[in-house]
C-alpha cells in the first residue's frame, strides 16, 4: 500500500499552523508530561551516571517532544 508523502508544510508544522490548542490537547499534554517526568525521575534515581543514563534521559525528552507533536499536530492518518 502506497502512502503519499506529506508536503513540506505538513511535514514541519508549527504552533501557528496548528491553531490554538483545545482543552483536551492541553490535558493530554499535561498527562504525558507527568508520565515522562515520573520515568525520568526513576532513571535519575536508579541509573548510575554515564552514557546510558544520558541517552535514557534524552530518549525521554524525545518521547515527550514527539508525543506532544502527535497531540498538537495530528497527522491526517490519525484522523
Amino acid at each position: 500500500m502506497s502512502h503519499a508523502s506529506p508536503s513540506i508544510e505538513e511535514r514541519f508544522p508549527t504552533s501557528v499552523s496548528a491553531g490554538p490548542p483545545t482543552d483536551e490537547q492541553k490535558a493530554a499534554s499535561k498527562e504525558l508530561r507527568v508520565a515522562v517526568v515520573h520515568a525520568a525521575a526513576a532513571v535519575e534515581r536508579l541509573v548510575p551516571a554515564g552514557r546510558d543514563k544520558s541517552i535514557a534521559l534524552t530518549a525521554l525528552e524525545d518521547a515527550l517532544m514527539r508525543g506532544n507533536r502527535g497531540i498538537f499536530n495530528p497527522s491526517k492518518e490519525n484522523s
